[in-house]
């Protein structure tokens, strides 16, 4: 009877005993000489700012509900590296922030975090030129993801993180697909030449909470080609397509920010106030709101001392410190702003000198690199190892730089802006080196300077 009363005892326990919390997901180990007192880790969600102790060790634990993949970072180091995070699971790493190619990441998550950073990116930077179809384009990325998830597959032994793969892995190709107008650009075709295309994009709801600001975005493009039939993106019909288009309201506030944000920028004129206007009557969120009527202000001053730009201070690679002014003089300047710690910037380094060796013979024209690293070792030793010796490379001192990305309304890098001999802004937000038609674009504001 003891027995059987103690037996029913334990069955009421374990049935209304509180459910144990999972043991967290734990990001530990340990980064020698770095630059930083802290490191970021971040995903969709946001990011965590996590300390780095003296001796170079830290620890971050934290109860997810899902698990996820994110993205490691140190500020001003150049290094962005995607690890896997799931609960009861713990991720180590060894890092000398002087020698970022030693990165070693070992523990519970080492086959994940292999297979984010060597096989994930190859669906993730696929291209296919002279395609001739979309349903070819298609079929090619869907070979791609179903070759990457058999690996994923072989070489990863956790169901988990195969699922979280199949779902990012479509996610990357709907993004491709509906960008698939860029591939008939660059083909010469127009943006609706292909019938299968225009279904799928027709088809698209932005209502759909699993769509992103990535596929809105896009959308908005290729309709508002479809209308204009120029090659260039016109701001002001991307916005009248916006008032029509049904969207989910967060993610559409933050698409007609984004499109105001380059049209300003562009430093365009016609229509400006009204177009303002209009999107603003469009938003609902009044954060949005006031982030765009912000950096409209913002503009506006930075135009309004007869169209020139402040001149400022910079560093030349051997400590001098001379004005901007002083040492660009062409009638045409391209300047690109950007770090060494900054991965999208120094993609951008390989396109730069291809300008660079185009425009060579051309005496209208110069190309700037201005560096915002506050590392001042840190980049001459990036630009000595790297190749961009063809072109001027300065930095701006680090205690006038929120001064300038204020004076310039930069809220990111890369940035690339282009301004005139007399220092007059021609474009504060022009297109980036690896842009299409980079060249035309070029070659128009050579033009322009001339007449």
């Amino acid at each position: 009877m003891n027995t059987l009363l103690i037996s029913l005892l334990s069955i009421c326990l374990s049935t209304f005993a509180p459910e144990q919390e999972p043991s967290p997901a734990v990001v530990e180990g340990r980064i020698q000489n770095s630059p930083s007192p802290y490191l970021i880790l971040m995903d969709a969600s946001g990011q965590d700012t996590v300390a780095i102790r003296a001796d170079g060790t830290f620890r971050f634990a934290r109860t997810l509900d899902a698990p996820r993949a994110c993205t490691f970072m140190i500020p001003k180091v150049q290094l962005f590296h995607q690890l896997w995070m799931e609960n009861g699971k713990t991720t180590r790493i060894e890092l000398d922030a002087d020698h970022v190619e030693g990165l070693s990441v070992t523990g519970d998550t080492e086959q994940e975090c292999t297979f984010l950073n060597t096989s994930e990116p190859v669906l993730r930077t696929f291209k296919m030129p002279g395609t001739k179809s979309f349903a070819a384009y298609t079929a090619r990325m869907e070979q791609v993801r179903d070759s990457l998830l058999s690996v994923a597959r072989r070489t990863v032994d956790n169901p988990l993180f195969t699922a979280y793969e199949e779902r990012s892995l479509r996610s990357v190709i709907i993004n491709k697909q509906t960008g698939f107008f860029r591939e008939l650009m660059a083909d010469g075709r127009p943006v609706d030449a292909d019938a299968d295309y225009n279904r799928f994009m027709d088809a698209i709801d932005l209502r759909n909470d699993a769509l992103d600001y990535g596929t809105a975005f896009t959308v908005t493009e290729w309709k508002s080609l479809c209308l204009s039939r120029t090659p260039e993106r016109d701001y002001r019909t991307m916005i009248r397509v916006l008032a029509d288009l049904p969207m989910k309201p967060t993610v559409k506030d933050e698409v007609i920010f984004s499109v105001m944000r380059m049209f300003i920028a562009s430093g365009e004129t016609d229509g400006r106030e009204e177009t303002y206007r209009t999107a603003l009557a469009m938003m609902q969120a009044e954060s949005v709101k006031q982030r765009l009527g912000a950096f409209y202000e913002q503009d506006t001053r930075m135009r309004s001392d007869t169209g020139r730009v402040a001149d400022f201070e910079v560093m030349t690679t051997d400590d001098a410190r001379v004005r901007f002014s002083s040492v660009c003089e062409k009638p045409v300047i391209y300047i690109d702003i950007w770090s060494t710690w900054c991965a999208p910037c120094c993609r951008e380094i390989p396109y730069v000198a291809r300008l660079v060796e185009h425009y060579k013979d051309n005496p209208d024209i110069e190309f700037v690199s201005l560096s915002i690293d506050q590392n001042v070792k840190n980049w001459k030793a990036f630009l000595a190892k790297a190749d961009h010796t063809g072109w001027k490379q300065y930095l701006i001192p680090a205690e006038t730089q929120r001064a300038f990305m204020n004076d310039f309304a930069i809220n990111g890098i890369p940035r690339f802006l282009v301004i005139g001999r007399d220092g007059k802004i021609l474009d504060s937000n022009a297109p980036r080196p690896s842009s299409e038609g980079i060249t035309e674009y070029l070659n128009k504001q050579i033009d322009n300077a001339a007449h």
